[in-house]
């Protein structure tokens, strides 16, 4: 329950980063909107106070919030103006402040209470909105992003307090990727898979507990640091390269959960390429460690540097135009059904405990 519930925190975060071409008009208002919307559909309270000026829309003492009492879980997100400008080609862009403040509160293993406070400081952070049909999409940039540690507390002592435990600073992130899938006809790699291989681990993964009701705790994947961070290079080596367009690590639900999420965060849809005698369910939910999903323009460079340096590397699906992920000619589920899954599960599952 606390790490689908720490999922939630970084909702915000990523709640828009995906792009695409705009085909109407938007007003600040409508932006702003979509923000609390998508927020509200997490479960958050989203609190602030609005004022126009001409084509400019004023967004101030902003608060996200989200409790849960019973599983002793809480976080507030606090910021300051947010200004939302009409622009020329009818999109809206949404100038942040430069800080922000997270606090979060948790019950540990132990059902002892955590405290955490982070202090935000971002600089030329801005939001673009697009209207996309009878959708809206964004583009998200900024200059730099610091995290500061500012506190930590449990019911015995505090750890740290009013002082700097740790930061985290990115600089000059023009560069970075995100995981969203944003063009068609391009190509789906797992990183860290041979090109041989049909099945998966699924033991004690999350396919396991949920879908074969494992109720004990059963044999985790290996785990082989070594080749992990040389994966982890291989892409960064890709990036440099301006080779990929997209990444994702894999992890809880496998492969096939992870290119979901990527189809999810973009403007297109994914066909997957199904390997030959295939056990198809260890291939798409298995938990295999040190596993990456990269979307690559220009596959046979990608092939061509992991075989240079001996990375094993298989070809899983082709990006298309089309909002919808192919598992087959029969098999197809859109966007839109999955955006719904994806967003209502936190909702039902709070609405059904206050029914309880």
């Amino acid at each position: 329950m606390i790490r689908k519930k720490f999922s939630s925190a970084f909702i915000l975060m990523g709640t828009v980063l995906c792009a695409s071409s705009a085909s109407a008009n938007m007003s600040p208002e409508e932006a702003w909107e979509y923000i609390v919307s998508r927020a509200q559909a997490s479960d958050y309270v989203v609190s602030a106070i609005k004022s126009r000026d001409g084509d400019q829309l004023t967004v101030t003492d902003i608060v996200f919030r989200i409790d849960d009492f019973d599983a002793g879980f809480s976080l507030k997100f606090e910021t300051g103006d947010w200004q939302f400008s009409q622009q020329a080609d009818g999109s809206v862009r949404m100038d942040m402040a430069e800080d922000a403040r997270w606090a979060l509160r948790f019950k540990d293993m132990d059902d002892e209470r955590v405290e955490i406070d982070l202090a935000q400081f971002s600089k030329d952070s801005l939001m673009v909105f697009k209207r996309d049909g009878d959708e809206i999409r964004s583009e998200y940039e900024f200059g730099s992003l610091r995290l500061d540690f500012l506190r930590l507390a449990d019911e015995i002592e505090v750890i740290g307090k009013d002082q700097l435990q740790f930061s985290v600073t990115l600089n000059d992130i023009s560069h970075a990727i995100t995981i969203a899938i944003n063009a068609p006809d391009e190509t789906v790699f797992i990183i860290g898979q041979a090109e041989e291989a049909n099945d998966g681990w699924l033991s004690n993964s999350v396919y396991a507990h949920i879908l074969a009701d494992e109720v004990s705790a059963s044999a985790p994947p290996p785990v082989d640091l070594t080749a992990e961070a040389k994966h982890g290079d291989m892409i960064r080596q890709l990036n440099a390269k301006g080779l990929i367009t997209a990444a994702h690590d894999i992890g809880d639900g496998g492969a096939l959960t992870a290119l979901a999420e990527m189809v999810l965060a973009g403007s297109y849809g994914a066909e997957l390429i199904i390997p030959q005698d295939q056990r198809s369910h260890g291939w798409a939910f298995g938990e295999d460690q040190g596993r990456y999903l990269i979307v690559t323009h220009d596959p046979d460079a990608v092939v061509a540097a992991a075989k240079a340096e001996n990375i094993p590397l298989q070809k899983m699906a082709t990006t298309i135009s089309s909002k919808e992920l192919k598992l087959g000619p029969d098999d197809i589920i859109s966007v839109k059904d999955l955006r719904s899954i994806h967003e209502s599960w936190l909702p039902d599952m709070m609405s059904q405990k206050k029914g309880a």
